[in-house]
């Protein structure tokens, strides 16, 4: 026997050193993102424009002829790059509907491509609104016998739902017009995330506000493509970084469903239907950027760290209050947090 079969590794051993087989999903997100990442063709129709050469010859008389066939070449050349363009988005959405976090490099890349840019006027945001408290009735009876078996009374939640239906206090307003709209706007067009003529919609009802939105002061609404602030904390004159941040956490939420365009809400539909919240593409974005604007403002990585979690502990309240399950969820999101604060700085 020789001593190479001598010392020859068990076959069960052997196969308990193999990396477990990946699944499809994995193996199509490993090859998109190599694909995504060796890309360095342009991003953008504007790149083209700019980079597209000129048939412009001084002192040179071409005949026509030539000039015909190099502006033909050149036509062709530009559909290449199109295509080009095009291709590397559909991979960009193909990637994002898998739904995987993205790394920080990931989000940076994410923010330099092209998006629509179509949001929606001040009658469809006022349509928005005006439907919230009529929705809200056709939920509660749908849903009546579940109510009551939950002890609660659907007569009574549908009677408050009403009272909303001509509510005061609700302004719709163009997102350049908040009041410290100055303390973020250079940070979002230096990363290419300011959206152009976005309309918000900015609340200054209190019961309204705790009725539909809850406890967070400020939400992302994916249609109508929108954003929605609570006023007496981002129109309030001494508004902390650390409540401004959630402007850009939510220009992080409607740039994402902005570049799914329509493909969005069957991204929701998913995310709502796995019950899934930081540990999502989107999610991803939205932390990330927000993170990397305290760093731009001189936070430190420790302070970002005790922002995330003082966050979690304040929108999941006491822990003597929760289950086995609640727990769980609570250290799943900690820890992913933990790792976009981590990703920004770098470690």
């Amino acid at each position: 026997m020789s001593e190479i079969e001598k010392h020859e590794i068990p076959p069960d051993a052997e196969s308990s050193d193999r990396e477990p087989p990946r699944d499809e999903r994995s193996l199509r997100l490993e090859s998109l993102r190599l694909d995504i990442s060796g890309y360095g063709g342009p991003v953008t129709n504007a790149d083209v424009r700019a980079n597209e050469p000129k048939l412009d010859f001084p002192g040179i008389d071409l005949p026509k002829e030539t000039m015909s066939a190099l502006r033909s070449k050149m036509e062709q050349e530009s559909s290449l790059i199109e295509d080009r363009i095009k291709d590397h988005e559909a991979k960009w959405k193909e990637l994002l509907l898998l739904d995987a976090p993205l790394t920080f490099e990931e989000v940076k890349n994410f923010t330099q491509l092209e998006r629509p840019g179509k949001w929606p006027d001040n009658g469809r945001l006022s349509e928005y609104f005006a439907d919230l408290p009529r929705q809200a009735v056709r939920d509660a009876e749908a849903h009546r016998q579940e109510i009551i078996d939950q002890g609660g009374d659907p007569d009574a939640m549908i009677e408050k739902f009403r009272s909303f239906e001509n509510a005061e206090g609700i302004e719709v307003k163009d997102l350049e017009e908040l009041k410290h709209w100055d303390r973020v706007k250079e940070y979002l067009e230096k990363n290419n995330l300011a959206p152009k003529e976005m309309k918000v919609i900015v609340v200054d009802n209190d019961e309204y506000w705790n009725t539909f939105f809850g406890s967070n002061p400020s939400k992302s609404v994916i249609e109508p493509k929108t954003i929605v602030l609570k006023k007496d904390i981002f129109e309030n004159e001494s508004v902390s970084d650390e409540d401004l941040l959630w402007i850009v956490h939510e220009v992080g939420h409607v740039s994402f469903y902005d570049f799914l365009d329509d493909k969005k809400d069957g991204y929701m539909d998913e995310v709502q239907k796995q019950q899934k919240y930081t540990d999502t593409a989107m999610e991803s974005v939205a932390f990330q950027t927000q993170v990397d604007y305290l760093k731009s403002l001189g936070k430190s990585k420790e302070a970002c760290h005790v922002f995330m979690r003082s966050y979690v502990e304040e929108s999941s309240g006491p822990e003597e209050n929760m289950d086995d399950v609640q727990k769980a969820s609570k250290q799943q999101e900690l820890e992913q947090l933990a790792q976009y604060v981590d990703g920004v700085f770098g470690s």
